[in-house]
């Protein structure tokens, strides 16, 4: 008979629940969430002009959430 699984609870559970959001796994370090953030700022800094407004706003967005 095995144990069963213990959930995590308040701030580790929002933790691994933004991370999952992000597309990474809860033992993402701080490292992995800051080439996330590069890697899609850069993305949406190169949209083309038609969306550039709203690749601005995402930008605002992710950088507001990253701090």
């Amino acid at each position: 008979m095995s144990a069963p699984l213990l959930r995590p609870r308040g701030q580790a559970a929002a933790q691994i629940e933004l991370l999952g959001q992000l597309g990474l796994p809860a033992s993402a370090s701080p490292e992995d969430v800051d080439q996330l953030h590069q890697s899609v700022s850069d993305y949406l800094s190169s949209a083309p002009p038609e969306i550039r407004g709203w690749a601005r706003a995402q930008v605002a967005a992710l950088d507001a959430a990253y701090i």
